[in-house]
């Protein structure tokens, strides 16, 4: 039982850290873009 939840829960969070991941880098690439159109105007 714990050791099929402890699966569940692991499957969980390598889709969910994917996810999380994917946005974070889009969300970093959008803050570097914008940084560097604040420094070229």
């Amino acid at each position: 039982m714990s050791d099929g939840n402890f699966n569940l829960k692991n499957l969980f969070y390598r889709y969910y850290g994917r996810y999380l991941l994917k946005i974070y880098i889009n969300y970093c690439n959008s803050l570097c873009y914008s940084w560097t159109f604040l420094h070229v105007i």
